[in-house]
């Protein structure tokens, strides 16, 4: 994996992270998210939460099939992972900062 390619894989990460704390900001006279809070939104506020759950879902999405895969790749791991769980766990076992 070369340095471009990972570069762009987390560029892509952030873009979703900034989207999804845009969008958290944006509801965050709601919190805590209730049954009856969330029947009130507008359609506009409703609109935002979808953002942040499209958002979040995205960016577990290519965490969890680009990240840590080209994390795992980068540092010379050995052997197939492929749970979510699985790459988890190897990160922490070779104490990556962030995954421990």
């Amino acid at each position: 994996m070369n340095k471009e390619v990972f570069q762009g894989i987390v560029n892509i990460c952030q873009t979703h992270a900034e989207r999804l704390n845009w969008s958290m900001q944006h509801l965050a006279d709601k919190h805590p998210y209730t049954a009856a809070s969330l029947s009130e939104l507008t359609e506009m506020e409703l609109a935002v939460f979808d953002q942040f759950i499209v958002r979040f879902s995205k960016l577990q999405d290519v965490m969890g099939a680009k990240l840590l895969p080209a994390v795992i790749e980068l540092t010379h791991e050995e052997g197939e992972l492929t749970t979510f769980i699985d790459k988890l766990n190897r990160l922490e076992k070779i104490g990556v900062p962030g995954f421990c």
